[in-house]
């Protein structure tokens, strides 16, 4: 038989269970501090002496070995997991740094490599023993490696453990006593099991007490755990945090005295001894003593300034009382010099902030210009008075905050729904924003439409709006009404246009005006010439004289249009009204023009409208006879075959002239300006017409002056025809 189970088997059998046991039980309260550390510890503790169960009960030297060599999975590892546990508990958590701990893992790793294979170098083990009969037990004779990687190097470890476990314990004895009693037996155990293991002190030679003690130790954590809440106090002693606070903390017990105390407390009460653990706040060691009667009074909350080298300094002094400690108090001292003064620094920006603001509200709302700006989806963030009142018609500078231009455009145009042209400001300015957005460039534009009925026109301006890190936040944008602005500039284009046009028609004019006197002047100077001549028969001297006669009329006839077109410009034209015989002034017009027309081989036709007894009617009879004067004119001279028709139709309330011919007729494009001042169907220079160019001119004026207005229809080659209408205001005769 292979194994025989002793009582030293039984009794590592029970460690084992306990060792476990306490293992569940540090694991299910894991979110304490230190239990996942003593979980790992007894779970391998455990395995430890489970595996020594095999090594006590085998009955050759070879299975002796074996189980030897895998217990050591425990022996090596349960000195490293005790160091860990220490470390978490005490607070020294920036020596669990991962290059630590894997400098810590580095002998046991090669002490158990060289365990593994003894056999090739003996240097864990040299020897053994034989089984005792009795103990079924064997001693092994330890080798260099054994002495190095499992006794010195454990011993290290332990006397570190210890070393932290003493001073936690002496420095927190008054708050933690009972506590401390259980770390420090616990701690002294596996220094005394191990002393008994590898000197001649064992009491049965070949047993290892070692994995006991630390089941033991395990076991008295369990009891701190649950009678003494060992763990829930921890976090008082998280030292690295405690000492690297900016705040002083102080712990104080019902008689004021300091269980702890970091350096930055000590800082603020200037104290020079490091240690005043266990003495009364109110001692020698505290220089400043104005912490001193704030700390011991029965306020939780105080405020105390204290001058310093550069000034006063302000601390704030917390107190809160341990739940389940009466009469303890933990003390925070909190310097809150900075945030005073950043407090000042605030309400100092904040009130030159507002001043600017002010100055800025002030500035703008007093602008005729209007200003605004808007976020990126278009709703204002800053209006003043003049876009409210202007363009908005909010009732203040605080309703368009958050609101876009639609918003108020929808509002006025559902206020006059029935009117298309009462609000149409709305699209242009959306697109205009959305062009600034897009290119990120400022940009002008001029947008136009109708606020309420009325046209508006806007010079507008607007640019992108960035923060510190380049990102566009939003847009600006001024705007200024130029409505009178444009319209000034339209009429002022316009009458340079004008004046350019009345520069060209008085150039043409002056030209027309030379060859209309000059021309006939020669004529006249030439024919006095020859009626001096004695060598003229009478035919000839008739001729001449009626020559005369003609050149005279043309420039007395040319000086007539000059003179009535200064009247007409002057204002000097009145309506003359009386009555009128409208078939008498075509028959006038028959017999004034019928030989010239026939001499031109034209023929000259009247269409009259109304009996002799209907054609009275009030009208200016002067100018009436000038305007179809002027038209009959025009027609016998652009006319060289066909006929020329005048005549009038009574058409309701008005009669309707006309002058019709079949002459040169008069391009499309220049139709409307031969009504202008000084125009000519042909204005060159080398035309065979006579005329100043202002006759149609007059026409133009004396029917507009009449209530009318003279029209025209028109084809090259084919003729023209001249019509203009006259209220019609027949004599009423009585019977």
């Amino acid at each position: 038989m292979n194994y025989i189970f002793t009582t030293f088997s039984l009794l590592f059998l029970f460690t084992s269970l306990v060792s476990f046991a306490v293992a569940v039980i540090a694991w299910n309260r894991k979110r304490e501090r230190g239990t996942t550390e003593l979980a790992w510890l007894m779970l391998f503790a455990g395995l430890w002496s489970f595996f020594v169960i095999f090594e006590t009960a085998a009955t050759t030297i070879e299975l002796k070995i074996f189980w030897s060599k895998v217990a050591y999975v425990g022996a090596l590892t349960t000195p490293v997991l005790y160091l860990i546990l220490v470390l978490r508990f005490v607070g020294k958590d920036k020596y669990l740094k991962k290059k630590y701990l894997v400098a810590l893992w580095i002998v046991p790793i090669i002490t158990f490599i060289l365990t593994l294979t003894n056999e090739y170098h003996e240097l864990v083990w040299t020897g053994y023993a034989p089984i005792s009969p009795s103990t079924n037990l064997t001693q092994y004779y330890h080798g260099i490696a054994f002495w190095i990687g499992n006794v010195i190097y454990n011993y290290i470890l332990l006397f570190i453990t210890s070393a932290y476990l003493l001073t936690f314990i002496f420095e927190r004895m008054s708050t933690f006593r009972t506590q401390g009693l259980y770390l420090l037996v616990g701690s002294l155990c596996p220094w005394i099991a191990s002393v008994f293991y590898i000197t001649a002190k064992n009491p049965v030679p070949g047993l290892d007490l070692v994995p006991q003690s630390m089941i033991f130790s395990g076991i008295l954590f369990t009891i701190a755990i649950y009678r003494n809440r060992f763990l829930d106090l921890i976090p008082v002693a998280k030292e690295t945090l405690f000492e690297t606070l900016d705040e002083g903390i102080i712990v104080l017990d019902a008689n004021n005295r300091v269980q702890d105390i970091n350096d930055t407390a000590r800082g603020f009460l200037g104290v020079e001894s490091k240690n005043i653990t266990g003495i009364n706040i109110d001692c020698d060691y505290v220089k400043v003593k104005s912490f001193v009667s704030v700390i011991m009074s029965d306020q939780s909350e105080s405020r105390l300034d204290v001058p310093g080298r550069l000034g006063v300094n302000s601390y704030l002094v917390l107190k809160k009382k341990f739940k389940d400690y009466p009469g303890s108090n933990l003390v925070i001292i909190r310097d809150i010099t900075n945030e005073i003064l950043k407090e000042r620094q605030i309400k100092l920006s904040n009130e030159n902030y507002q001043q600017l603001y002010n100055l800025f509200r002030m500035m703008s709302d007093n602008m005729q210009d209007m200003l605004w700006a808007k976020d990126l989806e278009k709703r204002y963030i800053f209006v003043n008075k003049s876009i409210c009142n202007n363009f908005l018609f909010a009732s203040d500078i605080s309703e368009p905050i958050g609101k876009t231009d639609q918003y108020f455009f929808d509002r006025e145009f559902a206020a006059n729904h029935g009117n298309k042209q009462w609000h149409t400001f709305g699209a242009t300015c959306s697109d205009s924003d959305q062009v600034v957005i897009e290119t990120g460039e400022p940009a002008r534009f001029e947008e136009e439409g109708y606020l309420r009925g009325s046209y508006f026109v806007m010079d507008v301006n607007k640019a992108p709006i960035f923060d510190s890190s380049g990102k566009m936040i939003g847009i600006v944008g001024s705007a200024r009404e130029i409505t009178q602005d444009k319209k000034n500039k339209e009429e002022l284009v316009i009458a340079k246009k004008k004046a350019e046009e009345s520069d060209t028609l008085k150039s043409s004019f002056l030209t027309n005006l030379s060859h209309e006197i000059r021309t006939p002047m020669n004529s006249i100077t030439g024919f006095l010439e020859l009626i001096q001549s004695k060598d003229i028969n009478i035919d000839e001297h008739q001729t001449y004289i009626e020559q005369l006669k003609k050149s005279s009329g043309r420039i007395l006839s040319t000086l007539n249009d000059i003179i009535e077109v200064s009247k007409i410009e002057a204002g000097q034209i009145q309506l003359d009204e009386n009555n009128v015989n409208l078939n008498e002034i075509l028959d006038y017009f028959i017999s004034k023009y019928t030989s010239e027309a026939a001499e031109r081989g034209l023929e000259l036709i009247a269409e009259k409208g109304l009996d002799n007894n209907q054609a009275f009617v009030i009208t200016d009879r002067n100018k009436l006879i000038s305007i179809l004067n002027n038209l009959i004119k025009n027609s016998i001279k652009y006319t060289y075959s066909g006929y020329i028709k005048i005549g009038y139709k009574h058409n309701e309330e008005v009669i309707d002239f006309y002058v019709e011919d079949t002459g040169i007729g008069i391009p499309k494009e220049r139709q409307e300006v031969i009504f202008y001042r000084f125009v000519q169907a042909d204005h060159s220079l080398t035309r065979p017409y006579e005329g100043s160019g202002i006759g149609l001119s007059i026409v133009k004026a004396y029917t507009e002056l009449m209530g009318g207005g003279i029209n025209l229809d028109s084809e090259p080659d084919k003729g023209s025809k001249f019509y203009f209408s006259l209220n019609y205001k027949p004599v009423i005769f009585p019977n």
